[in-house]
């Protein structure tokens, strides 16, 4: 989970950690060492990799306006955007 903390934080300069809710973390196995999200032309060894999907929120600081976010996580230090929405409002 703080890996995909802080790869969110290093998408937005200028936001914190406060700004940051975590909406679901759940355990997954994932199908290679790329977390199930390759990117292109890359090449992942076909390994079953243990780690979590996580669910992240950022607020926008002063509105109604936040963000969702889905990482694919290791039990590591590395995490992978899998999916976002920019367009949600309170």
């Amino acid at each position: 989970m703080a890996a995909a903390r802080r790869e969110l934080l290093g998408q937005y300069d200028g936001r914190n950690e406060d700004e940051i809710s975590v909406l679901s973390v759940t355990a997954t196995d994932w199908p290679d060492a790329c977390l199930g999200r390759p990117k292109p032309g890359e090449a992942c060894a076909q390994v079953v990799t243990p780690g979590y999907r996580v669910e992240l929120r950022l607020d926008i600081s002063g509105t109604s306006v936040y963000h969702t976010f889905v990482y694919h996580t290791d039990r590591g230090d590395n995490a992978r955007l899998a999916d976002f929405d920019l367009s949600q409002t309170d």
